[in-house]
């Protein structure tokens, strides 16, 4: 008795995006021949990624393509979708390292314009784009001594 092999859920042609950056997936059934995900990156699907990412029943990590709840249980984050990135989502999230990279270089690049009206325009824009800049005080509190005293000896 032979079982058949089920359809993908994605078919050569068709685009899927990148949520979350760290994704590990085959690009063709070949050693070393894999790439990791990058959020905001738009990918179209070859046969050969089909082929190098579904097991011998023909499943693999596409069939939850359609399922973010699935996703989520599965590995605690929401890392692909389908079709091109959205429009509408952030290209970073605020507080990872990438997003302070990108804010960093844009406060830069607005920092150094030299007209003073159209960089303060661009620093506007930097907050506007990526929000307030994170803040790294700590509040600390003095509950007075900690020092615990000595039990009498018997």
């Amino acid at each position: 008795m032979t079982t058949a092999k089920k359809l993908p859920a994605v078919a050569p042609g068709d685009q899927i995006h990148w949520l979350r950056d760290g994704f590990s997936y085959s690009v063709r059934d070949d050693w070393g021949a894999g790439e990791v995900s990058r959020r905001g990156q738009t990918v179209t699907v070859t046969r050969e990624m089909v082929l190098a990412n579904s097991d011998t029943a023909g499943a693999s990590f596409f069939d939850l393509i359609d399922k973010p709840d699935s996703q989520l249980e599965r590995w605690g984050f929401v890392y692909l979708g389908r079709g091109e990135f959205p429009a509408t989502e952030p290209l970073h999230v605020r507080g990872t390292p990438e997003w302070e990279r990108a804010r960093e270089n844009a406060r830069l690049a607005a920092w150094a314009v030299p007209d003073e009206t159209e960089r303060a325009t661009a620093l506007k824009a930097v907050v506007k784009d990526f929000g307030p800049a994170p803040s790294f005080q700590q509040t600390v509190e003095y509950r007075g001594s900690t020092t615990v005293p000595a039990r009498e000896q018997a």
